[in-house]
């Protein structure tokens, strides 16, 4: 019988264990570790990270009848541990007629959360104790105006010019902080969305779940600028999630709740290009032109198709030609 805790003892000893992995979060280190032995998988992920809130999500999760990532072996002094491998088989590198099943059933996950997921007597506990407030919405709309538009798009982001974007993305904070909140992934996306060897959709970077706008994870699954459904998918998605939320979604009228995704849909994209901008190197960031293009090219589209986000269209403006026209 292998002993996976004294693995992990092997493994954490090591300078540079197995193969990196790319994660959606930089608080973590991810490797691919090769196992040997008849009683366990040929591999596992050698996760280093905010353990903690891992663990208590996870348990969260489970517990409310969600497949979740095995645990194999667990340091909380070191902060690192050994889960299940669940494959290369990501829901963005899927062939189109299985993805648009997977997006689905992507769809359903976001839908029980919401529904099931309630504090309940655990508001003391990750991820009910926490809340997307104005200071972190501001921090990552920040994030697009002093890295995102100077590393991406060329434009400087000191200066009066930059000054009416600012208002606007304040404005916007404060619009989504005032919205109904209900739990919330935060990291929705393709990349982490894994279909096993057993044909499991399973979620992985869940341990910064915490309680957000209504729209949240679904704004993030289908503006992922690493692949995403179509704009006629996004509406089925859309309409789907608005017919059956109906018992636990604000008693919004329809144009209402379109509004709200529109908003939070912007601030999402907006988000994701500051952390790109921030945290690749230019090398990276050259690379991954594609990425930073689609992200683009949906925050204009999204501008564009909704007169009521013309206070951040208009901005953009004045900053950027592709918003122009």
């Amino acid at each position: 019988m292998v002993d996976l805790e004294k693995v992990l003892e092997r493994v954490a000893a090591q300078k540079s264990p197995g193969t990196p992995l790319e994660t959606s979060h930089r608080a973590w280190h991810l490797s691919r570790v090769k196992l040997q032995g008849k009683t366990v998988p040929p591999t596992a992920i050698y996760a280093v990270g905010p353990v903690a809130d891992w663990l208590t999500v996870r348990e969260t999760l489970r517990n409310a009848g969600f497949t979740v990532p095995e645990l194999y072996a667990l340091s909380r002094e070191r902060g690192d541990m050994l889960v299940e491998d669940l494959g290369q088989n990501r829901l963005i590198d899927l062939p189109p007629a299985e993805a648009a099943r997977r997006y689905e059933e992507s769809l359903s996950l976001i839908l029980q959360m919401q529904r099931v997921l309630v504090p309940g007597k655990h508001t003391d506990h990750p991820p009910f104790s926490r809340a997307l407030n104005e200071s972190e919405i501001t921090a990552e709309l920040d994030a697009f105006v002093d890295e995102a538009l100077p590393k991406i798009f060329g434009v400087p982001s000191r200066g009066a010019h930059v000054e009416p974007i600012r208002i606007e993305f304040a404005r916007l904070a404060r619009d989504l902080t005032s919205m109904p909140r209900l739990c919330a992934h935060r990291s929705f996306t393709g990349r982490n969305l894994h279909v096993t060897a057993a044909k499991r959709l399973v979620m992985t970077g869940f341990d910064r779940a915490l309680m957000a706008p209504p729209h949240y994870d679904l704004a993030s699954l289908l503006y992922d600028g690493w692949g995403g459904p179509d704009a006629s998918r996004r509406e089925d998605l859309l309409r789907r999630h608005t017919e059956e939320g109906k018992e636990f979604l604000p008693a919004w009228d329809e144009e209402a709740l379109s509004r709200a995704f529109g908003r939070v849909a912007v601030q999402r994209i907006l988000a994701e290009l500051g952390r790109i901008a921030a945290a690749f190197t230019p090398e990276k960031l050259a690379s991954s032109k594609q990425v930073t293009d689609t992200l683009t090219l949906n925050l204009r589209k999204l501008c564009q198709s909704n007169e009521d986000l013309a206070m951040i269209r208009e901005p953009l403006a004045d900053l950027l030609p592709i918003f122009r026209g």
